[in-house]
C-alpha cells in the first residue's frame, strides 16, 4: 500500500515538473520577437515599346548605408498577363539593377520584394523608372516614367 501511494506521488511530481518546464518554456519562446515580413511592390500600367526601341525596367533600393540587402523579383508581363522577362537579385542599399527588353510590343512592369527587417518605421524602399530608348541612341531616354513603392512606410 505504502509503495503504490510513493509511486503514485513520485508520477504526480513527475507530471508536476514537467508541466512546469513546459510552462517555462512557453513564457520563454513568446519574449523572442518574430521578424516582421513587409512586401514591397511596384508596378506600372501599360506601356508600350515600338519598332527600334528598348525598355529598360530600373528598381533601386534605397535605404541606410548600414541596412541589411533585399531579394528583388522583377518581372515585365504582356498584356495577357504572361511573364516576358524576368530576373531575380539581391540588392544592398544604394544599389539599382535593370531588366531590359528589346523587343516591341506592351508590357507591364512589376517588382517584388519580401523584407526581412524587423523595424516597422524605416526609410527603407524600392523606387523604380521604366525608361524608353531608341536603339541607335540608347544613351538617351526616348520616353521615362517613375515608379513608386506601393507600401505604406510604417503600417506593413
Amino acid at each position: 500500500m505504502f509503495k503504490t501511494i510513493a509511486m503514485k506521488r513520485g508520477a504526480l511530481a513527475l507530471t508536476a515538473g514537467l508541466l512546469m518546464v513546459g510552462v517555462f518554456a512557453g513564457v520563454g519562446g513568446a519574449q523572442i520577437a518574430p521578424t516582421q515580413q513587409r512586401a514591397h511592390y511596384l508596378n506600372t500600367g501599360l506601356f508600350t515599346v515600338g519598332p527600334g526601341e528598348v525598355v529598360n525596367f530600373r528598381v533601386s533600393l534605397d535605404d541606410r548605408r548600414a541596412g541589411a540587402p533585399m531579394t528583388v523579383l522583377l518581372q515585365l508581363f504582356d498584356p495577357d498577363g504572361a511573364v516576358v522577362a524576368r530576373d531575380e537579385v539581391s540588392l544592398r542599399p544604394g544599389q539599382s539593377t535593370t531588366l531590359e527588353v528589346p523587343v516591341p510590343g506592351s508590357y507591364r512592369a512589376h517588382a517584388q520584394a519580401i523584407d526581412l527587417t524587423s523595424s516597422q518605421c524605416e526609410r527603407r524602399t524600392l523606387v523604380g523608372s521604366v525608361e524608353i530608348f531608341k536603339t541607335p541612341n540608347p544613351g538617351i531616354p526616348h520616353r521615362a516614367m517613375m515608379v513608386g513603392d506601393n507600401r505604406d512606410p510604417c503600417f506593413p
